[in-house]
């Protein structure tokens, strides 16, 4: 508990020195028409943007771990808004989905699986991982009756087809190429 507030604190930190120093005060007359002294800048250096992604990334884990869950999505919707495109952010936006699901928020985790396999799934295993991921969660079987089934599968196969072996190359199997 201690440590995933002293990472969250470190970050926090780090997020307003650097969103403080850019910017530019007006400076506001004080009393008897004199001009008020500008704010002090943050000082430079004494939070580094590694330690600070570090610092929420074993904060959104710890807080996982305790079953923190509202915290722990806290610390990752914070990683995501800071480095949408970070190299951890499809790790983190992928385990979004798993807090919303261990706190029963359905229609969330289901939006955060389609919108993860559209964004980060480019491999084909993890894109069919994904897809069975939402078709358990839509318990398809249960809802669709057999023909529409059978053609979001055929649907599913051939796009999965497509993202193994390409648009153009000859589908044969893997062990004859």
């Amino acid at each position: 508990e201690k440590a995933a507030g002293l990472y969250e604190r470190y970050f926090r930190e780090w997020r307003a020195a650097r969103e403080g120093a850019p910017r530019v005060a007006t400076a506001k007359k004080g009393k008897k028409g004199k001009k008020a002294a500008p704010p002090a800048p943050a000082p430079a250096g004494k939070y580094e943007e590694k330690k600070a992604n570090d610092a929420i990334i074993n904060a959104a884990v710890f807080r996982a771990g305790l079953r923190d869950w509202p915290r722990a999505e806290a610390a990752s919707l914070a990683y995501l808004e800071t480095w949408p495109d970070g190299p951890d952010a499809p790790r983190l936006f992928l385990g979004l989905a798993d807090v919303y699901r261990r706190q029963g928020q359905t229609a969330k985790e289901l939006k955060q699986l389609q919108t993860y396999r559209s964004r980060y799934a480019r491999d084909p295993d993890e894109w069919l991982a994904v897809t069975h991921r939402i078709a358990l969660l839509l318990d398809v079987e249960d809802l669709l009756d057999a023909p529409e089934r059978d053609d979001r599968l055929a649907r599913v196969r051939e796009r999965a087809a497509h993202l193994a072996h390409g648009p153009d190359e000859e589908r044969r199997p893997r062990h004859e190429r």
